[in-house]
């Protein structure tokens, strides 16, 4: 079966089959997110290939969870395929809440005590954690070129630039 029609699979086996689907802003990786709106109701599909280890994303939710945080929920999952149906937190980004005159303060206090109760809570088993030591981080700053790279030059950056970055 193609791709999409596993994705039609799961979406039918779950409820969300005749759902109208509007792309999403993407992420740094091949996972792509698309809002499904239906019966005046919407929800998340996440889309991930399997060499993006949408198991890994189940597992962070759950630690997230587990810390006294909310995560988006997660509603459906195919982790086989790599599907899955999350809660919609909707498109309030802190910029926007800022642009409409929200309580600045407030907004920031909020991810501030967030990121104090993942700190405190947060309980993280020995084994599935990927040590983020000094070649491990520079693999993922080497990312920096070839993702955001070919936004900022058209056809991406010339060898110099990339030899210098990598400098």
């Amino acid at each position: 079966m193609k791709r999409e029609e596993l994705c039609q699979s799961f979406l039918d086996k779950n409820g969300w089959g005749t759902a109208t689907r509007t792309i999403l802003a993407g992420d740094a990786s091949f996972r792509t997110y698309d809002r499904l709106t239906q019966n005046g109701k919407t929800v998340v599909l996440m889309n991930s290939p399997l060499s993006e280890h949408p198991d890994k994303f189940v597992f962070i939710t759950h630690l997230l969870e587990q810390a006294g945080l909310h995560p988006p929920q997660i509603l459906a999952q195919d982790l086989e395929n790599g599907f899955l149906l999350l809660e919609d937190f909707g498109d309030n980004t802190f910029s926007k809440l800022l642009k409409n005159g929200h309580d600045e303060f407030r907004l920031y206090q909020q991810g501030v005590d967030s990121l104090i109760t993942l700190q405190k809570n947060i309980k993280l088993p020995e084994i599935n954690i990927i040590e983020h030591n000094f070649d491990r981080m520079m693999f993922e700053v080497s990312l920096l070129p070839n993702w955001f790279g070919k936004y900022m030059v058209k056809g991406g950056l010339s060898e110099q630039a990339y030899t210098e970055f990598k400098d």
